[in-house]
């Protein structure tokens, strides 16, 4: 006889709170604030301990939610200040990838 199959656990709280948190902040990021570049950079650790965080619990769809988390960072990483004129954009962006992430489709 065979055994079951297990079904991938899903998401912990403590990844789903911190997608939450920088999805909040890549939002309040869209609109001009005085500490932006401080959170900026503090939404760059979000979407790396969120990736890191995905990859150790293998949730159910984790390779997606980790593509999507990269396309995130990606486009944080290239952000250079949210001077630049296409900061609104790739924070959008970043936003949708997040969603992405947190659905458990």
């Amino acid at each position: 006889m065979s055994s079951p199959i297990e079904p991938r656990p899903v998401m912990s709280a403590e990844s789903s709170d911190r997608l939450n948190t920088a999805l909040q902040l890549s939002q309040e990021l869209q609109a001009p604030a005085a500490d932006g570049d401080a959170k900026l950079a503090t939404l760059r650790t979000l979407l790396d301990q969120c990736r890191d965080g995905i990859r150790r619990e293998k949730p159910r769809f984790g390779r997606q939610r980790i593509e999507a988390l990269n396309k995130a960072r990606s486009y944080v990483h290239f952000l250079p200040s949210l001077q630049h004129p296409q900061a609104a954009g790739r924070l959008q962006g970043v936003a949708r990838r997040i969603r992405t992430a947190l659905r458990s489709a």
